[in-house]
């Protein structure tokens, strides 16, 4: 024997001594990537066997009980990659180093097809033997360890009646409706600790002559205690796993048995026996279809029942080898590969055979094993769900001996949710039972589910879209299987937020009203419909006895029609079941319908000089921007209620407005460059506008502008600081007085950037003058984060003075002239870039410099005694009090000294 990295390995004349190592050697079980299992020192071609074993006691060696838990098994040959048809299964371990060079590269999938099992933190040996032993088994280590999360349970498995602790138990936490576990091994005391995600789990302890059951909920940031005692099993079920054409025993593959209150576990050998623990009573087996994957088998779809009484033998499992590959990628809708998450397929002809698979690193490529034959494959929704993605519905495929068939599916990212609770008549709530969505988006279909907790809530990861929300009615597992009735399924539209979805299921036998009184109220000549809900197992017929005017109840359910009379009103609605008969009273309100709101909300016509502000001195006509203008707009009170519209001046010409459907507000709007033309085209007297409107026919209201008197010009009084204003602070903008301003009048701010894009408006006075500025205000406050540094803005001040208004020739809208001045202005926001003045060194350690920057700015000072060199280090940090600080550094020891400063933080 050789003694090689502390491992022994025999020494043979023939070859190199055969050496094992393992990369990574320590992983945690949230782990997801390889495991590289690299042999050397083979014959070319060389077959060897790979096995996988816990190490309970750490000491290297496969001993006694650990040689009964054959975690995986499998043959891998020199240079034979695991091929499928022309495609590799990925499921499959092979020598993926692909030449025949007396070494080989075995490389396991973390998490493989079977999660649970791989999330177990357990110290491992790995076994490397050869079949025709020509050399000795090797053996080296592999340890997992737990991911610590913050939530998890901690206890102790004791035997019951003794109370004496399962030493070595393995003990797992498995999701109760979906794949994926975390699991650990008690210690000598029968103490274990297992770190997980929060939910509701299954425990499933795993030991000689008995085993544990049960369930615990692990909420976030606690670690939960729970002690867990086993259940004697006197008896045991035992028969083997094999190969249903050579009968060749399958090894490593994990055996589960489930009955009403119990849960056992057991794993073939070498050979592909098994033996399980179990009491009397109805057990249901199942060969794992995992471990079948692994191995390059397809498993079987249902569980086999045995009636336990004793000891039973010979309950055999024999399962085909693949001869066809189902393969592709797991991503989301942007493309991003999935990794680490189930998927699987089943016969769609007689659903005997289903088989497993996973997306695996870097890439989320799967692979599924197959038989010839029509076969329905889907990622898993519930592992999807947990994840915070929906799951795209399968599909079914048909492949042939031999063929590799690419079906690639996306899953959506779920960005909001739908929560509710499931809950019985009585309020109770209905746990562990499962809710299900589906949703079309994009022509493509997909799902998510989840199960109610011990409150009867659950939440549904969900993407936008219209959701129909089901609860479980299948008679093994759904309301069915409890005693309830099925309850209809209902429609969750999510745009962009939550949705909320709640059941009430009735006790098969009841016959239940659901709908609550009163009523959503209605209105006179608005067609109104509700559907009353009633629940039982049966089908529905209802009556109504006096209902409102104008409305029926149909035999369906559905209250509907057109209330003719407003008032209060209460009527009895009766349904029946075909064997039982109840009724309700209700009441319902119906309101007058609102007055209508008339197609026209404002028309005006207004005269506005235009001024300019380069100071803070008054401000001069704006000779570049009219400075004479005529506005002339009418305001609909929706998009095209007025289609056609014109308007004819008191000199006789007519001008006409843009189409209703261009805008709400339509507007004429002329400028002139002298006072003489603006007057004569627009002047004193009666100006007619001509309406042709949707719904309140031909209007022709007239308004009479009288001689104007305008508003003195607006004059910004902070001009200055509006020249150097900080845009991260909240800057108020000050004016002169609106002289004869009255609340009757408006004022109107806003401000554009350099692209003449409308970055800041008070309200609009022509679309809202209730929340408009009114004409004895003088300032206003545009808030912090608005304005961005180193711009310069234009702001727009505007008086508007009514001069006549008009609220009877259009009833309901309102006509008015005014006469109005207005002033155009800068703003800037300086750059908070800062700028250093030239240092002086005052002394043998100080240097003195100043900082510019912007009033209100972090900026971080830093120093170097070396720009080769990235050693900057912060001398001080400053909110700049002023624009320019005189900054002192009293530690400057060295001959050279750099400085800089920073924005920040």
């Amino acid at each position: 024997m050789t003694m090689v990295g502390g491992l022994l390995f025999p020494a043979l004349s023939s070859h190199a001594a055969v050496g094992v190592t393992i990369s990574p050697a320590i992983i945690t079980n949230d782990f997801v990537g390889k495991i590289s299992i690299t042999v050397t020192g083979l014959t070319s071609g060389k077959t060897i066997r790979i096995e996988k074993f816990p190490d309970f006691n750490t000491n290297g060696a496969v001993n006694a009980p650990e040689n009964k838990f054959l975690w995986r098994s499998f043959l891998v040959t020199d240079g034979q990659m695991p091929l499928l048809g022309s495609c590799t299964n990925l499921n499959v371990v092979g020598d993926m180093d692909g030449a025949t060079n007396s070494q080989l590269r075995a490389d396991l999938f973390f998490p493989g097809v079977d999660s649970t099992l791989d999330h177990f933190a357990l110290k491992y040996l790995i076994r490397v033997s050869d079949p025709a032993n020509t050399f000795t088994a090797i053996t080296n280590s592999f340890e997992v360890r737990q991911k610590i999360y913050p939530q998890g349970v901690t206890g102790k498995v004791v035997a019951s009646g003794t109370g004496f602790p399962l030493t070595n138990a393995l003990v797992v936490v498995a999701h109760l409706h979906s794949s994926g576990g975390y699991g650990a091994v008690a210690d000598s005391g029968g103490n274990f600790t297992i770190y997980s995600p929060a939910g509701t789990y299954q425990v499933i302890g795993v030991y000689t002559n008995t085993f544990v059951s049960g369930t615990v909920t692990v909420s976030s940031n606690v670690v939960t205690s729970q002690n867990f005692t086993s259940t004697p099993a006197p008896f045991t079920i035992s028969g083997k796993v094999s190969d249903i054409s050579g009968g060749a025993g399958l090894p490593g593959v994990v055996v589960t048995s489930e009955a009403t209150n119990g849960f056992s576990v057991g794993f073939t050998d070498t050979n592909g026996n098994y033996s399980l623990p179990v009491n009397a009573g109805v057990w249901r087996l199942q060969a794992s279809q995992n471990g079948a994957a692994a191995l390059g088998y397809v498993g079987l779809g249902d569980r086999v029942s045995t009636n336990v009484t004793g000891n039973i033998t010979n309950l055999n499992f024999q399962l085909p080898k693949a001869t066809a590959l189902v393969y592709g990628q797991i991503k989301d809708e942007l493309g991003n590969p999935l990794l680490a998450f189930d998927c699987y397929a089943e016969d769609a002809i007689n659903f005997l055979y289903e088989t497993a698979g996973n997306s695996y690193a870097t890439n989320g490529a799967y692979s599924l094993g197959v038989l010839a034959g029509d076969w329905y494959l889907q990622p898993e929704s519930d592992t999807l769900a947990q994840a915070g993605y929906d799951a795209p519905q399968g599909v079914s495929v048909t492949v042939s001996n031999g063929q590799c068939l690419r079906v690639n599916f996306t899953a959506l990212r779920a960005t909001n949710h739908i929560t509710g609770f499931v809950k019985d008549t009585g309020n109770l709530p209905i746990a562990d039972m499962k809710v299900d969505a589906y949703v079309t988006f994009n022509g493509s279909n997909y799902q998510t589910g989840a199960t109610t907790d011990g409150t009867g809530f659950y939440s549904l990861p969900v993407a936008n879209g219209n959701w129909n929300v089901s609860v479980d009615c299948d008679n093994d597992q759904g309301l069915p299987s409890r005693g309830y009735c099925c309850v209809n399924s209902q429609n969750v539209n999510i745009t962009n937020g939550n949705g909320v979805a709640n059941f009430t299921a009735t006790v098969s036998g009841q016959l239940v009203i659901n709908t609550t009184s009163p009523l959503p109220t209605g209105e006179v000549g608005t067609f109104y419909s509700i559907h009353l809900d009633a629940s039982s197992c049966q089908s529905l017929t209802w009556s109504a006895t006096n209902p409102p005017p104008g409305l029926s109840l149909s035999s369906s359910g559905d209250l509907s029609g057109f209330p003719t009379t407003a008032g209060s009103n209460y009527f009895f609605a009766q349904v029946t079941d075909g064997s039982q008969t109840t009724n309700r009273a209700f009441s319902l309100i119906i309101s007058n319908a609102p007055a209508a709101v008339p197609d026209v909300s404002l028309y005006y016509v207004t005269k506005l000089k235009a001024f300019r502000q380069t100071s803070a001195a008054s401000p001069a006509l704006d000779t570049n921007n009219g400075p004479y203008h005529a506005f002339l707009a009418i305001v609909q009170s929706d998009f095209d209620t007025v289609p056609i519209a014109n308007v004819e001046l008191p000199g006789g010409a007519n001008k006409g407005f843009p189409f209703g459907n261009s805008a709400l507000a339509l507007q004429i709007h002329e400028t002139f460059s002298s006072q003489a033309s603006f007057d004569s085209t627009y002047t004193n007297g009666d100006y007619t506008f001509g309406m042709a409107c949707a719904n309140d026919g031909f209007q022709f209201p007239v308004l009479t502008m009288p001689p104007p008197t305008y508003p003195n010009a607006p004059r910004v009084t902070n001009y200055a600081a509006a020249q150097s204003l900080n845009p991260a602070s909240a800057f108020p903008i000050y004016w002169d007085a609106f002289s004869g301003g009255t609340t009757n009048d408006s004022i109107w701010l806003y401000l554009l950037d350099g692209n003449g894009l409308q970055v800041f408006s008070t309200p609009y006075p022509s679309t809202d003058f209730a929340g408009a500025l009114k004409g004895n205000a003088t300032t206003t406050t545009i808030p912090g984060g608005v304005l961005q540094v180193g711009r310069t803005y234009t702001g727009i001040l505007t008086f508007f003075k009514l001069t006549s208004s008009d609220t009877s020739s259009y009833p309901g809208a309102f006509g008015g002239t005014f006469a109005g001045a207005q002033t155009s202005f800068a703003l800037t926001t300086p750059s908070t870039a800062p700028t250093l003045g030239q240092p002086v060194k005052l002394s043998s350690t100080q240097f003195r410099f100043t900082l510019s920057g912007l009033v209100g700015s972090n900026y971080v000072i830093q120093f170097s005694t070396n720009l080769s060199q990235t050693n900057w280090a912060t001398l001080f940090t400053t909110n700049a009090p002023v624009s320019l600080i005189t900054i002192l550094d009293p530690a400057a020891s060295n001959n050279a000294r750099f400085y800089r400063a920073r924005l920040g933080p």
